[in-house]
């Protein structure tokens, strides 16, 4: 957090745009969950300007009876998209020596329709950081995260088991819509949206009283739809956080603060000064 705030904010990754659900919209259009005819259309208005994905950062629940009843709507505009990744959620989940496993996978009802449709599961571990696993198996099934489905170029063996996100501004930084002015401005055919040609498009929910949020170095509350861009931008950027430098840090640290207390004790006090400033420079 000091880091950070000394640091500063790093401008997001332009080729990710988030469509939020805020508490506004869910005050002027209904109840949650939302009606599934509108992810629907979100995909279809996006399907038109071209976009490389969409993610919905939105487990939607075989459950909830009253809304899968919109599910042949959805499935019929995601086959014509197919670009479209739906979120998976795993139970328990257990780290092995950096291999993940659970003891449970559930899938969004939309996949038990057409089982194509490319899904990611939405689980992290929130430790000193939030910590993502990119892969988690399932008895014989292996599920990538979300995150690396949006991110996918093929080259997902080169990522490493997990990643522990580097959340390096406000999640508002990135280029973002609230749903009705979203519609609003498909509606008015407002030329903003060519901007959306091959970019990435993660939907998902704001509102403090539903969204899953974690705290951040910016945000007191960072919503899931949030944190999910956050690692998507990691993977395209390689600027997760690495910690494979803990161990020679502490070495490098040690060498540089012997060297100081031998050069203090040969010292006169007055030069003191300037070999704690050098000290300080050098750590």
């Amino acid at each position: 957090d000091v880091f950070s705030s000394v640091h500063g904010e790093t401008q997001p990754d332009s080729n990710i745009v988030i469509i939020h659900i805020s508490e506004d919209d869910l005050s002027s259009i209904g109840p949650w969950p939302l009606k599934r005819s509108y992810y629907a259309l979100l995909i279809k208005s996006l399907e038109k300007y071209k976009t490389k994905r969409i993610g919905i950062e939105i487990f939607l629940s075989s459950r909830v009876v009253t809304q899968t009843i919109y599910d042949n709507v959805l499935v019929s505009e995601i086959n014509k998209a197919g670009n479209v990744v739906l979120a998976s959620v795993a139970g328990n989940t257990s780290d092995n020596d950096e291999m993940f496993t659970t003891d449970s996978l559930s899938y969004p009802s939309p996949k038990l329709l057409n089982e194509k449709i490319t899904t990611g599961h939405l689980n992290f571990l929130n430790k000193n950081r939030v910590t993502i696993p990119l892969h988690i198996k399932a008895g014989g099934e292996e599920e990538k995260s979300f995150s690396v489905q949006l991110a996918e170029s093929g080259h997902s063996e080169n990522y490493p088991q997990s990643i522990e996100v580097n959340t390096f501004s406000y999640w508002q930084s990135f280029t973002n819509y609230s749903l009705l002015d979203f519609f609003e401005l498909v509606e008015n055919e407002d030329p903003v949206l060519e901007s959306l040609k091959n970019k990435i498009v993660i939907i998902g929910v704001s509102d403090p009283l539903i969204a899953v949020s974690v705290k951040s170095s910016f945000d007191e509350r960072l919503p899931g739809v949030g944190l999910h861009a956050f690692a998507t931008d990691n993977l395209l950027n390689k600027r997760w956080f690495d910690n494979s430098y803990y161990f020679i840090s502490s070495i490098v640290f040690l060498i540089i603060l012997l060297i100081t207390i031998f050069f203090i004790s040969r010292r006169k006090h007055a030069k003191q000064f300037f070999v704690l400033l050098f000290f300080f420079i050098a750590v």
